[in-house]
């Protein structure tokens, strides 16, 4: 009877010592064990504060994220369908790109853009878990600012693969991404992105045959230059450009800068 009375105040004791770790279990957490509370999830999720990259060769940056090594953590991190991760840039604060990458397992993530958003600029991530209904699992995101000056230049050091901004962060709906493609023709040609009227992405000659791609952010237009004739550039809006692919968002601008024609033949088809 003594030893019945012990098991049973041990199953109670035990069962306290887990309630007061993991709090109320999540009532909303999805799949997974029962979910601990939403203060120690937050407490024990973090970025990794050493292994993050801005490469400037080539317009790529990334970082990698983590839980700590304990059992409420591993709980919290069995809820978790996806991290969503937001970052702008000191280029534009204002300029918001996303992307969710899914599963609890894969704690990184980059992204490749233009250069003027990537290249000695300060880079905001915030990143925070989520579980397969939608509920948040921490009380808020997790955020780390990183420059050139602190970073390293190799991402795969790291393990991080950066995606194309388009789509691979194209959550918001803000960007286009844009192929230009010379058909030919002679002359030589140029493809350039201006924001309020500012040249924020220029490009390298595009010979015949070649093709050069470009991501033009919301609010900003595409230009195209025959032999340098910045002048007589043909443009298109982003609006524009988004209307060449209503079901997505990468275009591609095709055509030619034939002589005696200063701006060229160019049209505007989805990829």
């Amino acid at each position: 009877m003594i030893i019945l009375i012990l098991l049973i105040i041990g199953i109670i004791i035990g069962g306290w010592l887990w309630y007061s770790q993991t709090g109320t279990p999540g009532s909303d957490s999805g799949s997974g064990p029962p979910l601990p509370s939403i203060d120690n999830c937050t407490s024990a999720f973090y970025i990794d504060q050493s292994s993050y990259c801005i490469d400037p060769s080539k317009n790529s940056s990334g970082i990698r994220w983590k839980w700590q090594d304990t059992d409420v953590a591993r709980a919290c991190k069995a809820n978790v369908d996806k991290y969503t991760v937001n970052l702008h840039s000191s280029w534009d604060p204002t300029f918001v790109i996303s992307t969710d990458v899914k599963g609890s397992e894969t704690l990184q993530t980059g992204v490749t853009m233009f250069d003027q958003f990537i290249n000695g600029k300060t880079l905001t991530y915030s990143v925070q878990p989520f579980s397969s209904n939608g509920t948040s699992i921490t009380s808020s995101p997790v955020s780390i600012d990183i420059s050139s000056s602190q970073a390293s230049q190799d991402c795969s050091k790291w393990g991080i693969t950066p995606l194309d901004a388009v789509p691979g962060w194209n959550k918001n709906k803000n960007m286009v991404y844009v192929q230009g493609k010379n058909n030919g023709g002679g002359n030589i040609t140029q493809m350039r992105v201006y924001l309020n009227n500012k040249l924020i992405n220029d490009s390298n000659n595009m010979y015949d045959g070649s093709t050069v791609d470009r991501v033009v952010p919301k609010g900003a237009m595409i230009k195209i230059g025959c032999n340098s004739q910045t002048g007589s550039d043909s443009q298109w809006s982003y609006d524009e450009l988004l209307a060449g692919n209503p079901s997505g968002s990468k275009v591609r601008l095709a055509g030619s800068c034939p002589a005696g024609h200063p701006q060229g033949h160019w049209s505007l088809a989805a990829i």
